[in-house]
């Protein structure tokens, strides 16, 4: 029996329409089981008051938008404005809760799991979707000692940086599409302003691939990802210009970001401490722990996922060539502004992960392809991840034992502070912490100064440079902290960042001479102020 044309078209499409359906189902699958996972991981982490004081200070400045005033002129934090921003939304949503905002940092993760899933799927197969996916979940849970669990920047940022990578990878490319990711490009670089350097590298790789097009359609599709990038920065110039503080935002955004890098490591010093920092090859620290399985299972097979994928370039043509530039120009752009900006904190290669993490399920789905995969490949990695996984299972043994002896489930010294101090504050009162500055929000209280928002900043010279000019120092602002003449000061023994300054020397004369020990909780010591001593 012969099947007309019009008949194989008609089968074709049927075809094509049930390979789609359950393309769909497929996806949909897996990012319901993505949710399900990054719950898993990071839910007992939704109680703990501090995970990271960043994180505090984040909320502080997102408070303080809620309360109607601009980030830097009330409070004055080195982070571009969006950042404040999102926390500003989640607690006019959730309230004064730290649960909102850590579902909220979940959704982040999980946002960006998905479209990790869907870039390792779309440059390879479903299987490298997959790994990568789950790897960046699994990852981001146990990442820099734990400061992955809390809501950070690099959280933040990642879900426009990887949602513009996911629209520039689907054909074809079109001065929307670079419009569209040029917007989300702009708002992660005004989420963590070293991604401003993807934004330049991005810009180029379009010159690069569209280069034998018209000159007409090149001029066209580079203004169209400028003029997104730019439309978002006039956005959120806007209610500063109005409020006639356009240099607080010229100053915060683009001067102190520059102030900042050249205050710290060298190119080779930030390299070498980051490496150790993804590798987890501290001394002093047994071995196998998290970090170093961290670091092996997916910065090290990342790595040679990536010279497995540059070695099959060769292979590639036209759009799956350049969709390899691509991912590679954002791995390298993200690497270089980690690596220029100066500083070596750990939950910096947070930035990194999901491209390492699709790199790494190059690898893995490779090795999957052996047939010694089924006797040994799965209980050794079921072994692997339940080990790297150890934190988030004492978590959840903390969280047990804690309903089990009728506590609350949220706890933390920030909680205690302000439990201790509620009482004398109910009609408000000024207090300086020169620790758990999350105390301040429990308190409906505000920072002495600007730049008390993150205690240690009042001694970091960049910070003190940007937010009150050159002749501002740590000792200046200490005086001036102190002759807000705080109704309390909270502080442990040793307040380590302040070292052997004088800007200790002065505070420890204070608090000698015109405070007294007032209640003491963990390590840190409460101080109610009095009349000075007689002389």
């Amino acid at each position: 029996m012969k099947l007309t044309d019009e008949a194989v078209w008609i089968d074709k499409d049927a075809l094509q329409a049930i390979a789609m359906d359950s393309h769909k189902k497929h996806a949909v699958f897996m990012f319901t089981l993505l949710l399900a996972l990054a719950l898993l991981t990071r839910f007992p982490f939704f109680f703990h008051d501090v995970i990271n004081w960043d994180e505090s200070t984040f909320i502080l400045v997102g408070q303080s938008i809620v309360d109607g005033h601009l980030p830097y002129v009330t409070l004055y934090e080195l982070k571009p404005p969006l950042l404040f921003g999102f926390f500003a939304v989640v607690i006019w949503v959730g309230g004064k809760s730290i649960l909102a905002i850590r579902l909220a940092g979940m959704m982040c993760v999980w946002l960006v799991a998905c479209f990790t899933y869907n870039i390792g799927s779309r440059l390879f197969n479903t299987r490298v979707g997959i790994v990568a996916g789950t790897l960046y979940v699994v990852a981001s849970a146990v990442i820099a000692g734990g400061s992955g669990q809390a809501t950070m920047s690099e959280t933040v940022a990642l879900v426009p940086l990887i949602a513009s990578l996911v629209v520039l990878l689907r054909p074809p490319s079109s001065a929307l599409s670079l419009f569209i990711a040029g917007i989300l490009i702009a708002v992660a670089a005004l989420v963590r302003s070293n991604l401003v350097f993807v934004a330049f590298a991005v810009g180029l790789w379009v010159l690069m691939t569209h280069r034998q097009r018209p000159r007409a359609v090149i001029a066209g599709n580079v203004l169209a990802y400028c003029i997104g990038g730019g439309l978002v920065v006039l956005l959120a110039l806007l209610p500063y210009a109005r409020a006639n503080e356009g240099k607080v935002f010229w100053e915060a955004v683009f001067i102190a970001p520059i102030i900042y890098s050249s205050s710290q490591l060298g190119l080779l010093s930030t390299i070498a401490r980051q490496a150790t920092n993804a590798f987890g090859t501290f001394s002093g620290h047994s071995f196998p722990n998290t970090e170093n399985l961290l670091g092996l299972g997916v910065w090290a097979a990342g790595i040679v996922g990536l010279f497995i994928v540059f070695r099959n370039w060769r292979n590639d043509t036209g759009a799956d060539r350049h969709s390899q530039w691509l991912i590679l120009t954002y791995t390298l752009a993200v690497g270089l502004s980690i690596v220029l900006g100066g500083a070596a904190y750990s939950h910096y290669l947070i930035q990194l992960l999901p491209f390492v993490c699709v790199y790494a399920a190059v690898l893995y789905s490779r090795v999957g392809d052996y047939p010694v995969r089924k006797r040994f490949s799965l209980p050794l990695a079921a072994s692997v991840l339940a080990l790297a996984l150890l934190p988030v299972a004492r978590q959840y043994s903390l969280i047990i034992s804690r309903l089990r002896s009728g506590e609350t489930l949220s706890y933390g010294t920030s909680y205690d502070i302000a439990k201790i101090l509620r009482p004398a504050c109910v009609n408000g009162c000024s207090l300086y912490l020169l620790t758990n500055q999350l105390a301040y929000w429990f308190l409906n209280a505000t920072p002495p100064t600007r730049l008390a928002v993150h205690p240690a900043d009042v001694v970091m010279n960049y910070s003190i440079k940007a937010a009150d000019g050159p002749a501002a120092t740590p000792e200046s602002e200490m005086r001036k902290i102190l002759q807000t003449m705080p109704d309390y000061i909270v502080k442990p023994d040793v307040v380590w960042y302040l070292g052997d300054s004088r800007a200790r020397d002065i505070l420890e004369a204070t608090v000698k001479s015109r405070y007294r020990i007032w209640a003491t909780t963990d390590d840190q010591t409460i101080y109610r102020r009095i009349e000075p001593r007689a002389d």
